[in-house]
C-alpha cells in the first residue's frame, strides 16, 4: 500500500492540493496508513475520527434528522462528512468513510457495506458505495485500499 500512498502524494503535490479525513468504521486507520508513509505532512492536513453519532454530530455538525432519517451507514451522511469536513478543514480535498466492518448487522445494514465521500474543491461529492467481505480489519483495511484508489483516479 506505501507505494499506492506514495503515487497519492505525488499526484497532490503535483496539483497543489492539501487532504483531510473524516472517518468512522476505519477508526484512524487512513490517516494513519498516509502517516507511515514519508512526505504525508506536505499533502496531509490531519483527520477527525467520528466514530459514534454524537461525534458526527459535535465534531462535523450532522444535522440529526439527517442522521435520523438515513442513518449513519448511508451515502447521504458520507456526503455531509465529506462537505462538512471540506468547510471546516479548509482543504483542496476531503474524504469520507462511514459503514459496518462488523461483527453484526448495523441500522439493519450488513456488514461490509460502507460509504466513501469525496470532496474535490468546489465539485460536488461524489459517493462510492462499496460492499466487501472479511473480518472487521479486512474490511477496514480494504476501505483504507479503496478510499485511496478513489482520490488518485480522480486526481489522473
Amino acid at each position: 500500500m506505501n507505494n499506492e500512498i506514495t503515487k497519492l502524494f505525488s499526484l497532490l503535490a503535483k496539483h497543489g492540493y492539501t487532504l483531510a479525513s473524516a472517518e468512522s468504521l476505519t477508526g484512524g486507520l487512513f490517516g494513519a496508513s498516509l502517516c507511515n508513509v514519508p512526505g504525508a505532512s506536505s499533502v496531509y492536513q490531519g483527520g477527525i475520527i467520528v466514530y459514534t453519532r454524537d461525534a458526527k454530530e459535535q465534531l462535523l455538525g450532522i444535522d440529526p434528522r439527517l442522521l435520523d432519517k438515513y442513518g449513519m451507514v448511508s451515502p447521504e451522511c458520507a456526503t455531509a462528512i465529506a462537505e462538512n469536513l471540506y468547510h471546516k478543514m479548509k482543504v483542496n480535498i476531503a474524504i469520507s468513510f462511514t459503514g459496518n466492518a462488523g461483527p453484526s448487522a448495523l441500522e439493519d445494514k450488513p456488514v461490509g457495506l460502507v460509504y466513501v465521500g469525496l470532496k474535490i474543491n468546489d465539485e460536488k461529492v461524489i459517493t462510492k458505495e462499496l460492499n466487501l467481505a472479511g473480518g472487521r480489519n479486512a474490511i477496514r483495511t480494504q476501505v483504507v485500499h479503496e478510499g485511496i484508489k478513489l482520490i488518485t483516479n480522480h486526481l489522473k
